[in-house]
């Protein structure tokens, strides 16, 4: 009743009867059963296989090409059972990351027979992963002819602030705000929150800076004193470097010489 075997490509016509198995009569051969039978050719494989990127990031896509014989249609899988789609040019977006390999093989748009498995053309594809966004500490108010020192959190990549710099950290002197980037394997991150730096108000001189009377004999008591805008407080030097040399103790008793002070707001 069934009968297997493994016809070569063509158009074949079988004929079926029955046969007693006691007399051996058979059905008559205008009465037998005609079956046609039409073995299609398998495609073969595709050619012009490419894609336009072999490596993007996450959440990009890329462009599948293939050739097939004509009335034959390309058919894209990701590994061997997995079908992603058809067509000559097929966008795809990978939706994990990793090296991908896609394989193509053509199919007969009449008899849908199929190149095999094993015979399509593969193409690979690297999905890189997309940096995290990036964090910044250090931002605040500074005090005029001060800096604030950003520094970015860890980045496997470079780094990219909206200055230029790619170091990790930057000083700033001037207000406003900045943000960072890391870029791995050609994939960027997202910009970093802005980091805002503002810059105080100048704060005015003192404007009654006073060293007792000037001018003293050896063994006498000096009281520094100074009058500052109301919310300021004086701070006295002993020279004129930027926060260095402060004087703590405004009411001493100097040796002999010539002193400069300094006051500050």
């Amino acid at each position: 009743t069934t009968l297997t075997f493994t016809p070569a490509t063509g158009t074949y016509n079988y004929y079926v009867a029955c046969r007693n198995n006691s007399n051996a009569c058979e059905t008559l051969p205008a009465s037998r059963a005609l079956v046609t039978l039409i073995v299609n050719a398998i495609p073969g494989a595709p050619t012009n296989v490419s894609v336009n990127n072999a490596a993007i990031c996450l959440g990009s896509s890329v462009i599948l090409s293939a050739t097939c014989a004509t009335n034959e249609t390309p058919r894209w899988y990701e590994g061997l059972t997995t079908l992603i789609g058809t067509g000559t040019s097929l966008t795809f977006t990978p939706t994990t990351t990793g090296v991908k390999t896609y394989s193509v093989g053509c199919r007969n748009n009449t008899s849908t027979c199929e190149t095999a498995s094993g015979d399509r053309k593969p193409v690979t594809v690297t999905v890189n992963s997309i940096p995290a966004k990036l964090t910044v500490t250090g931002a605040g108010a500074i005090c005029p002819g001060s800096s604030a020192t950003l520094t970015a959190s860890a980045c496997d990549g470079t780094y990219l602030w909206n200055t230029g710099a790619t170091t990790s950290a930057i000083t700033v002197t001037t207000a406003g705000t900045y943000s960072v980037t890391c870029t791995k394997n050609g994939c960027t991150s997202p910009a970093s929150d802005n980091a805002t730096v503002t810059v105080n108000p100048n704060v005015p001189a003192p404007n009654d800076g006073k060293a007792g009377d000037g001018d003293i004999c050896v063994g006498e008591t000096v009281n520094l004193t100074a009058t500052c805008p109301t919310g300021q407080s004086p701070t006295w030097y002993n020279n004129n470097t930027a926060n260095t040399g402060q004087i703590t103790t405004l009411t001493f008793t100097p040796a002999t010489g010539t002193y400069n002070y300094y006051v500050a707001c």
